[in-house]
């Protein structure tokens, strides 16, 4: 990984203004930001077994394709980030 990401800064660097520069792009995977806040509301507000709440609680998870521009702000919107490449 290490490699990539040096080509990559190599490539940014050689190419930066370029109207020809190609752009990375991710994939981010994990929990809305909505879908994790409204488990951690519910388990802060209820008082329950926890084999209870486990078995409630369908997690939702959402995939998405983003720009390197985009990255930061597509991070912010999940609650929990599972995956990023």
């Amino acid at each position: 990984m290490t490699f990539a990401r040096s080509e990559l800064a190599f490539y940014h660097s050689e190419h930066e203004g370029s109207l020809d520069a190609a752009c990375a792009t991710y994939v981010v995977g994990g929990e809305p930001r909505t879908s994790y806040m409204d488990s951690v509301r519910d388990a802060d507000a209820m008082t329950v077994d926890e084999d209870e709440m486990d078995s409630e609680h369908v997690p939702e998870t959402k995939i998405t394709l983003v720009r390197e521009a985009d990255l930061e702000s597509a991070t912010s919107s999940f609650g929990v980030v599972s995956e990023s490449f």
